[in-house]
Parts: C-alpha cells; sequence; structure tokens
C-alpha cells in the first residue's frame, strides 16, 4: 500500500515556509509601494512593519479557513 510521500514533520516545515513566504511576501509589498512613492526612509520601514504585521494577520485568518 502506498503512504503519504512526506512525513508530518515535512509536511509542518513546507506549510511553515509558505506561511512564512506569504508574511514576507506582503510585508515587503507595502515597502515598495511607499518606495514607489518616493515615501521617507521612515515610512518605508513603517510600511514594512505594517505589511508584516497584515500579513500575520492574513495568515492566521487563512489558516482558521482552511482544514490543511
Amino acid at each position: 500500500m502506498v503512504g503519504p510521500s512526506l512525513s508530518a514533520e515535512d509536511r509542518d516545515r513546507r506549510r511553515r515556509a509558505i506561511k512564512t513566504g506569504v508574511v514576507l511576501v506582503v510585508g515587503f509589498s507595502g515597502g515598495l509601494i511607499a518606495l514607489s512613492g518616493n515615501a521617507s526612509p521612515e515610512l518605508i520601514a513603517a510600511s514594512v512593519v505594517g505589511g508584516l504585521v497584515v500579513g500575520m494577520g492574513l495568515v492566521w485568518y487563512l489558516s482558521r479557513l482552511s482544514p490543511w
């Protein structure tokens, strides 16, 4: 009989990597948008931090919806 190709530990590691990637993409996109608008360095940093917070909230919300 054929079982799953990934162990539970590998599956958890991949899920964590995907979640981390989503948070980073959302966070840095906020900084890039601020950068394209010629914002000050402080505002760019605040945009990245704000985007990371929003990204964490998004991952938390989506993980509650998904049985994954």
